[in-house]
């Protein structure tokens, strides 16, 4: 039983101002954004979609059983939004609602942190008034 291959292709550069052609295959081989990694199997298909787009792709060459490995690699660590603070995971974010409300996060207040929440409402409400008075 063979094992299968499967390409892992990473767009590199954008397609602003290229040919619509490019753009189609860019699209075909499932990629949006640059530094975007898809893993398509080996076909004639693929290859000729990586021919004509090569100059903005990066294509590596993988076995079946590496490409799960790959995937868990190229997910990001933290979630869009949260860094890690010294060694905990704590959250501080504001939800923005028009242009000068400011409503605190919910995660906050599941974390018990209602003083750093008060503490930042303070300040919101104090430059708001600065603001109002110039």
């Amino acid at each position: 039983m063979s094992k299968s291959l499967f390409y892992r292709i990473t767009q590199l550069r954008s397609t602003i101002g290229m040919p619509p052609i490019t753009r189609k295959n860019i699209k075909a081989l499932g990629l949006r954004r640059r530094n975007q990694t898809v893993y398509q199997k080996v076909s004639a298909a693929t290859a000729h979609r990586l021919r004509i787009v090569k100059e903005l792709v990066s294509i590596d060459l993988l076995e079946e059983n590496q490409v799960e490995d790959a995937k868990k690699l190229d997910k990001p660590q933290w979630a869009k939004g949260f860094t890690q603070v010294g060694n905990s995971t704590f959250a501080l974010c504001f939800l923005l609602v028009g242009a000068n409300q400011i409503v605190p996060c919910p995660v906050d207040s599941v974390h018990g942190n209602e003083s750093v929440v008060d503490e930042r409402l303070k300040h919101a409400q104090l430059n708001k008034k600065e603001k109002e008075s110039s």
